[in-house]
Order: structure tokens, then sequence, then C-alpha cells
């Protein structure tokens, strides 16, 4: 039976990589389905999106979100929605059902989606529910969570992050010894680069290989401030971070949704730092909840400096007790199906 899945999301790779795990899933059970995206504007800067086979078509809306800061642009923000209903509504006429991933977009598609009476889940990726996913949480049919939340929602079934899934495809590389990788995210961190060009300055840094994916706004300032060495790489972005993860002895990151399930799929130590400056503190609180269960150093940024860094990088790389409790909680999840859940919405 062919299907019209409509995938609703946007803003940030942490809505995105687990729609697109869970479309390709979908589309392998049945490469019948008709796998659909809306997006914004904003999101045509990610190309690798556009070359996945299994999508069938992308939309892309040139739509805002609140602005907190600035409340009176809402007001263009509103006039923007209203000029795109009809567009956005369009594409939803043939669907079978809406899976909302969180961004502005996803609320909007699924507020849409309800009046046209169609099949309707939503993901939360974070431990704190995001904006969007609370404006249509009443209006849903089911509602799929990666961590447990503190709702009271008989609908909710908590099924981790699809991209835990396509960690595990990366098991088979074998980490490098004394390697470890820093990332913070697309865009990358000011703070956390800076701080490893401190480290990979010291000499304790050189019984480490360390690879620093800086974000490509921050390349180029970073490369200027280190000479060329044989015990670090600087790059801008990798397009398989996976893999560079899976041969990393230690992971320092940012504790965003995708990368904390990638940490947990790859079975990998790692020193997270959350991001302050995130809706609801909800990074620190992904965070937490590796940390309560002894599977990651949480450093928060306020704690963040040289001396705390090479205290928990010895602490922490290729630490066994680690690995063994982020594998209890990587084989937790592997137990849930999520398709399931989804196909037993249908009845």
């Amino acid at each position: 039976m062919k299907e019209v899945i409509v995938f609703a999301g946007g803003g940030t790779l942490g809505h995105i990589l687990p729609a697109l795990s869970m479309a390709s899933a979908l589309k392998k059970d049945n490469p019948n389905n008709q796998i659909i995206f809306m997006m914004t504007s904003k999101d045509e800067r990610y190309d690798f999106i556009k070359e996945k086979s299994f999508i069938d078509q992308i939309y892309y809306y040139d739509i805002n979100g609140l602005n907190r800061k600035n409340p009176i642009r809402n007001i263009w923000n509103f006039i923007k929605i209203l000029l795109n209903i009809s567009k956005i509504k369009e594409p939803l006429m043939e669907a079978t059902m809406v899976i909302g991933m969180g961004g502005y977009i996803s609320a909007i598609v699924i507020k849409l989606a309800k009046k046209l009476k169609k099949i309707l889940i939503i993901h939360e990726q974070n431990k704190i529910l995001g904006l969007a996913n609370k404006i249509v949480i009443n209006d849903v049919d089911l509602v799929l969570s990666a961590f447990p939340l503190d709702i009271k929602n008989k609908r909710c079934k908590v099924i981790g992050n699809p991209r835990l899934n396509d960690a595990k495809n990366y098991l088979h590389f074998l980490p490098i010894k004394n390697h470890i990788l820093v990332t913070s995210g697309s865009l990358g961190s000011k703070s956390i680069n800076f701080l490893i060009v401190e480290f990979l300055k010291t000499n304790a840094s050189k019984k480490y290989f360390t690879t620093l994916i800086t974000g490509k706004r921050y390349y180029e300032e970073i490369k200027s401030l280190l000479k060329e060495d044989t015990h670090y790489q600087i790059l801008p972005f990798v397009d398989d971070l996976l893999e560079y993860m899976s041969k990393a002895s230690l992971v320092i990151s940012r504790a965003g949704a995708s990368t904390i399930f990638e940490i947990i799929g790859l079975e990998k130590p790692a020193i997270i730092i959350p991001s302050p400056n995130v809706t609801g503190n909800h990074q620190y609180y992904n965070a937490l909840f590796l940390k309560e269960q002894k599977a990651c150093v949480l450093l928060e940024e306020k704690d963040l400096n040289l001396s705390s860094l090479n205290k928990y990088i010895e602490y922490a790389i290729d630490n066994m007790v680690i690995k063994d409790n982020l594998k209890r909680i990587s084989k937790t999840y592997e137990l849930v199906d999520w398709k399931k859940e989804i196909k037993d919405v249908r009845k």
C-alpha cells in the first residue's frame, strides 16, 4: 500500500537529522511510499538533504518563527505565514500522515494538517518539550520522544532518536588510541574553539591526536592561531561526522539531541559541554540524562577552563565504565520499535 508521508521540521540539524533517519527507514520498508519534506527557506543551505534519494519532494517556505528579542517583527512574520498557507496546504491534500519534527514550520504544518483530518505525529528530540511541540501536542494522534518527558500524556511513547541506529552502523570502525574529536555543531562554538587552541599549545596535548572541527565561520580565524603540527588537525566541517566520531577515543561536544544519541549509539566516552544559549536550557537536561547514568562527563560552560578540560580528558578517554553504561542505554533503546508505534496509530 502506497502512503504519502510528510515530514515537517527545520531550523537546525537537530530537527532534520532524525527526520532523515525515519524517512529512510520508512522508504526502505515500502519503496512505494512517497516521502515529502516541508522546511524553511533557511534550510536550503543543507545541500546534502537534496541528494537523498529516498526523498521524493522537498518544499521550502519563506517564513520565520517567533522573534523573542524584537516582538514587533512578529507582525511581519505572521503576515508571511498567512501568505504561505495555501502553498503549504497543497502538498498536504494527498498526505496519509504528517510527522512534525520540531521548529516553527512543524507547528504550522501540523495545525493546517489537523484541519484536513490527517494522521498526526510529532517527535520531540530534547529532554524539554520545545515550543512548536507544546503548541500542537493536544492536536496529534501520537507523541514520540527521544527522552522520557515530564508530561502526562497517554499518547506519548519514548522511542529515542533514530540517529542512534545510524550511529550503530559505524561500530565496526576501530577507535584510534588517544584520539580526541572536538565538535560543537555546524556553526561552531567560540568558547570551545578558543579553549582547544589554548589546549593544543600545551605539552599535555601532545600525548593525544586531536581533530578540531571548528564550524565554517571560525575556521580561518582558528587556523591563523595555530601552526601546522603533527598532533592535531583543524577542519571547518565534515560530511560524515559519524565516521570521525567512531574513530575517536573521546568526543568533546555540545549536547544537541542528535549528538547525544550518536554518542549512545557509538558507545563513545564524551565530555559534553551544553550550550547555555538555547531555549529552556534544554542542552543541559539532555546531557544530565547521560550524566545521571554515569555515561558521560558533563562540563558546564561556566566551569570550562584549561584545568578542568585536562582533568576530564584524563578521566574520560577510553573510560570503560562510561562505555559499559552507554552500551546498556543503547540496548534499552534497541528494544523499542518506533515503526510499530507509527503503524499502530493508523488503526
